[in-house]
């Protein structure tokens, strides 16, 4: 009798929550008793079921006036009854188990019912997780969040995950059998594998191919206002910057006028990302007709689990959970790529006129808002709101708990994920910042493939090197100019017999372009230059902005002082000009400024504050104005360009290939015997100075040591940032060892650069080809290029 109706009381439990397993139900069979006292209760417990299905019944006869709701109500009560009876039933400790283990096995069954609602699915008594799904990802939506929580969720329950070969679209905007399935990163070609989540990239929806990719998954999308998306996307497309690229201008008021002739002066795809967008990645294109619009809307009823809206991305997120069974915890997100801002406001008549030009987007999203709420007004009964609330709560309570990592960039997450040892809260957080790519290379790992570690989806050729004056520059110059060199890109040339493009002034005089015919500058790195973006942009175009669109050698103004102070002879002409014979680094900063005017123009630019000079962030003229040069300072760093220590060399061009997806081989250098040298002694010198030496170099250079402070700053918090970056610099030091060795051996280490010129202009054989390449100057660049424009003249 007791075992009986301990059975009956687990089985309460299993019946009304959905939640336990039969394993659990027959573990907690075996530790349960139950006084026969309360056999009596269960014929209560009958009756008041009974009760409640012709309520239930009576319900559905009334409709929805207020005989139902009072009906609704009663089989509230008569529910919240029934979890009362069973949780005491459940409760109950009897002769034989101890208190102790009776509380541990409610607790185990109260944590999983509190996490679930008593309906998770539409008024059903049961519910099964749902592990296969297929996540349609549109555009400017929100949809990076929700791709967030489908990704934590296929780690956490282990899932098998289809993978983008190029981490960003499956095929995307093309929706044929082929291109998904070529998009698909597979271990061999031709292989053909069922997964449980398509959720990683963007795609078009076509459910044909993709019932094959996912069988029996849950079809998910999310549709947002599209007053509030157009707006959104054009300002994130930066679609009148794509008109400036073609010499066009647009605004957004020419487009909701006139789209037809605003989108023939932009460039082929933007239609698909600012007209109709959603319909687009929805299957039926960006210009649909009715009949179209009508049949997705059908199919989507049909056969899409949930269809959220982002203006309710809270309620469809509970709903989500609810449909798929799921619990709280798998659905909290922190939103991504979003700024804070206030709730947006519709402007009635821009609304209107947005409508009529995204007639498939408004058709599809009044819709399913309308959906939406239907869907959510039937799990009324079964708790929605409750769940919603504790949802905020939760979600909340992670927003606090994660803010100390707001603002980490995508690398820096997953580095902590994959690296550090994290506690389950930090792990949690970090999880729920990581990005798309982020946890597509997670994936990667897991499933055996290698990562290229890239912060571009594609290879960036366009680059202007700003080379300075400094030891060791030559040979990492060397590597962009061999990188143009071998793709035959275009090179920009300084005027002939210059070695400079117009330095020490801003701007470029006439310069050529290697090979002949090349119309377009993909690389200038071949002469000094000194920096301003306007003018920079004038020779290498690029529709990019200039995030990383070019690159900076800098040295410790300790090292760069010195290096000046010996290779232009400081001592010399001082003496040459003054008359002063042996003068020393002691007694030049008794008068520094005084011993200065007497150098030659260029050593006083370069000795001087001269990498500030170099990247126009200072002249002599401004030296006290350092609001001004604070300001510019400022200016240069938001322009993020690659930043190349020759101290720190390996580590510089494993940054570097990662910021323009370039090939570990593209990176591959030589440093000179004598550049290697210098740098060693230099650095060794300045090791050796004595402590207030080291503070008047600094205060002499003031806006050098400012310079160089924050952006050597930004190059070691990037640094701490990279996943696998040890194991990358550690083979480049292994790679150019090794190269080192072969030249050495085959003799072009002790080449002078006249030789290595000829042996260049010849063509080199393939043996020693690295070897010239990365050994010649930049002087040599020069004539080479030189050399073979004029044969290619005559």
């Amino acid at each position: 009798q007791q075992n009986n109706n301990s059975n009956k009381a687990i089985h309460c439990n299993y019946h009304v929550y959905g939640v336990l397993s039969r394993k659990e139900i027959m573990a907690d069979s075996t530790r349960r008793t139950t006084s026969s006292s309360h056999s009596k209760l269960w014929g209560w417990l009958v009756l008041i079921i009974g009760v409640a299905v012709v309520l239930n019944v009576t319900t559905l006869w009334l409709g929805d006036g207020p005989k139902a709701k009072c009906s609704h109500s009663l089989i509230t009560a008569i529910r919240n009854q029934i979890f009362t009876k069973c949780d005491d039933l459940s409760s109950s400790p009897t002769q034989g188990t101890s208190s102790r283990s009776t509380s541990t096995t409610r607790s185990v069954i109260a944590t999983k019912t509190k996490q679930s609602s008593a309906s998770p699915q539409s008024g059903s008594l049961k519910c099964r997780r749902k592990n296969k799904y297929i996540w349609i990802k549109t555009h400017k939506t929100g949809s990076s969040t929700i791709t967030n929580i489908l990704h934590r969720y296929a780690l956490e329950q282990n899932l098998t995950v289809a993978i983008p070969k190029d981490e960003v679209f499956f095929g995307w905007p093309y929706k044929t059998k082929q291109r998904i399935d070529d998009s698909i990163l597979r271990h061999q070609h031709g292989e053909r594998k069922e997964y449980e989540a398509f959720c990683s990239a963007h795609s078009i929806y076509n459910r044909q191919v993709m019932d094959n990719i996912v069988p029996a998954g849950a079809y998910i999308t999310l549709l947002r206002r599209p007053v509030f998306h157009i707006v959104s996307s054009w300002r994130y497309w930066g679609i009148e910057m794509h008109a400036r690229a073609l010499g066009n201008t647009v605004t957004f008021d020419n487009y909701l006028d006139n789209p037809t002739e605003t989108l023939k002066k932009l460039r082929g795809g933007d239609s698909k990302l600012i007209r109709n967008s959603m319909a687009f990645d929805l299957g039926i294109g960006e210009s649909p007709s009715m009949e179209q619009i009508n049949e997705l809307i059908e199919d989507m009823a049909a056969n899409f689990t949930v269809v959220m809206i982002t203006e309710f991305m809270d309620e469809s997120l509970v709903l989500l959970k609810r449909k798929m069974c799921w619990e709280i915890s798998d659905v909290l997100y922190y939103a991504l790529k979003v700024k804070q801002k206030k709730k947006e406001m519709v402007d009635l008549e821009l609304e209107k006129r947005v409508n009529k030009i995204a007639y498939a987007d408004w058709k599809l999203y009044d819709h399913f808002n309308k959906t939406l709420w239907t869907q959510i007004k039937e799990e009324e009964p079964f708790g929605f709101w409750d769940d919603l609330a504790e949802f905020k709560q939760k979600k909340n309570e992670l927003l606090k708990a994660c803010s100390e990592w707001k603002g980490w960039g995508e690398d820096r997450h997953r580095q902590a994920l994959l690296e550090q040892d994290l506690d389950l809260s930090a792990r949690r957080c970090h999880g729920t910042m990581l990005d798309s790519v982020g946890f597509v290379r997670i994936f990667k790992l897991k499933q055996g493939f290698p990562v290229k570690e890239c912060r571009t989806q594609r290879l960036k050729p366009s680059q202007a090197l700003l080379p300075g004056h400094g030891p060791g520059q030559e040979n990492l110059a060397a590597i962009f100019t061999r990188f143009a060199y071998s793709r035959n890109l275009g090179i920009a040339l300084p005027p002939a017999e210059s070695s400079s493009f117009n330095w020490p002034k801003i701007g470029f005089q006439n310069y050529q372009i290697w090979p002949r015919g090349k119309q377009r500058v993909s690389l200038l790195s071949t002469g000094a230059v000194r920096f301003d973006v306007t003018s920079l942009n004038t020779v290498v175009k690029t529709e990019e902005k200039y995030r990383h669109k070019f690159s900076v050698i800098l040295w410790d103004p300790i090292v760069h002082f010195l290096w000046v102070w010996k290779t232009h002879k400081v001592p010399e002409q001082i003496q040459k000009a003054a008359n002063i014979n042996n003068l020393t680094l002691e007694m030049f900063f008794t008068r520094p400024h005084f011993y200065t005017a007497k150098l030659e123009t260029r050593t006083k630019l370069l000795l001087h504050n001269g990498q500030s000079f170099d990247l126009g962030l200072f002249d002599n003229d401004d030296a006290s104005n350092s609001t001004q040069i604070d300001l510019r300072l400022k200016a240069f760093q938001k322009l993020q360009p690659n930043l190349l220590f020759p101290e720190y060399a390996e580590e510089s061009l494993v940054i570097l290939r990662r910021s323009l997806c370039w090939d570990e081989k593209d990176i591959t250098f030589l440093f000179a015997d004598d550049a290697l040298s210098a740098l060693r002694t230099l650095r060794a010198k300045a090791n050796g100075l004595g402590a207030d030496l080291v503070k008047k170099i600094r205060g002499f250079n003031s806006v050098d040591t400012m310079l160089f402070s924050k952006l050597n700053y930004s190059f070691h918090y990037d640094i701490a940032a990279q996943v696998s970056f040890k194991k990358e610099v550690n083979k480049l030091i292994s790679q150019r060892v090794q190269l080192s060795q072969i030249c050495r051996k085959n003799g072009i280490l002790k080449l002078t650069q006249e030789e290595i010129y000829q042996a260049l202009s010849k063509g080199e054989d393939s043996k020693n080809k690295l070897c010239l390449q990365g050994l010649a100057s930049t002087a040599t660049w020069r004539r080479v290029l030189r050399c073979q424009l004029k044969d290619d003249k005559d």
